[in-house]
Parts: C-alpha cells; sequence; structure tokens
C-alpha cells in the first residue's frame, strides 16, 4: 500500500522517498512551474495555461499518482509562477477534468516560509508542501552551531513543529478538525488582487 506520511511539511528526503515507493514511483512527476522571464506578464499567462495543460494531460495520459509542482529551476533567466497561484490552477483544472481524486499535489517551493504561506497553499490545492529554502535556512542555522545543543536535523524538526502548530491554530479558529477538511478548502478572502487574476 501507500506509505502515509505524517505531516503536509515534507523534507527534501521525504519527497526523493516519494520516488521509490512501490506501486507508485513510476506515477510520481514533477511539473516545472517555471517560464523564461524575458517573457514578462503576458508570459507568465501562457506559462499557467501551459501549466494547467501539462498537469491534466500528465494525470490523464501518464496516470500520475503524485504532482510535484517546483519551482527549483528558477534562476536569473527563468521565473517562477507564484507558487499559490501554479497549485490553485492545477487543483482547478484537475477538479473540472473529473482527475483531481486520481493524484496528490506537492508543492516544492522556496517561496514558501511562514504558517501563513503554506497555509494557503494547503487551503488553495496541496495536499503537501516541500519548503527547501526554510529548510536549508534551519540547517545553516544547525551546522552553524548558533543554537547550543540543536543541530541540522533538530533544527529541521522544530522548524516543521512550530509550522504544525501554526496550522492547528488557524484550523481551530476555522472551526476545522482534519487537515483532509481543510486542504483545497479555499476559505480565505482575497484582498487587493484583481478579479481576473483570481479567476
Amino acid at each position: 500500500g501507500f506509505a502515509k506520511i505524517s505531516s503536509p511539511v515534507l523534507y527534501n528526503s521525504e519527497i526523493d522517498t516519494l520516488f521509490g515507493v512501490d506501486g507508485v514511483k513510476d506515477r510520481v512527476i514533477r511539473l516545472d512551474v517555471t517560464f523564461d522571464a524575458s517573457a514578462g506578464a503576458d508570459g507568465l499567462e501562457k506559462a499557467v495555461k501551459d501549466l494547467m495543460e501539462r498537469a491534466r494531460a500528465t494525470v490523464e495520459e501518464k496516470l500520475a499518482k503524485v504532482l510535484i509542482l517546483t519551482d527549483r529551476n528558477v534562476d536569473k533567466n527563468r521565473a517562477g509562477i507564484p507558487m499559490l497561484m501554479a497549485t490553485g490552477a492545477v487543483h482547478q483544472t484537475l477538479v473540472k477534468a473529473g482527475l483531481r481524486l486520481k493524484c496528490d499535489i506537492v508543492a516544492e517551493t522556496g517561496e514558501a516560509r511562514d504558517v501563513h504561506q503554506i497555509a494557503c497553499l494547503l487551503g488553495f490545492g496541496a495536499n503537501a508542501v516541500n519548503p527547501y529554502i526554510a529548510l536549508a535556512i534551519m540547517n545553516r542555522f544547525g551546522e552553524s552551531e548558533e543554537l547550543e545543543g540543536i543541530d541540522a536535523n533538530q533544527a529541521c524538526q522544530n522548524y516543521r513543529a512550530a509550522i504544525e502548530k501554526g496550522l492547528l491554530k488557524i484550523m481551530g479558529k476555522m472551526g476545522i478538525s482534519t487537515l483532509f477538511s481543510y486542504c483545497r478548502a479555499q476559505i480565505f478572502e482575497v484582498i487587493g488582487l484583481s478579479q481576473r487574476l483570481v479567476d
């Protein structure tokens, strides 16, 4: 059977492990969410539509069980679709195509660091988040020995525990008792964004 995970915040090693799970490993597929930075705003809209189509085709034709949306390819020439936009777009596309229950979505992103950012990703479609830059910072804290008695492993554990506690607090305020009920619920007020962008 498929291995269960104990947290919606995934370490890098747990992402790697997904590719080795029997019965699923060939159906775990990364989708790059970056695009040519020189294309500007018009390029962003095109990139989102392209991602939506790639996601649909990957689940429908390649029978993907896990889609990992990744912004690891961001560099001076490649801009990233904002991960919240990418996640929401892929989620809605799969819902409309009747495919959402066939796969999970993981956001592999350097953007998400704090509780609110991770809560938004979960609320708009991600099943789990790998905040790899935040984890890299925790690793650096541990390796620098700035915090007495805290090694890199413990620093990452402390970070994940803090995020989980924050997520429970947010869910509790909304009267939601399980992460399953919170994921994809979209219970957020959108302030300051155009309707076209939200759509």
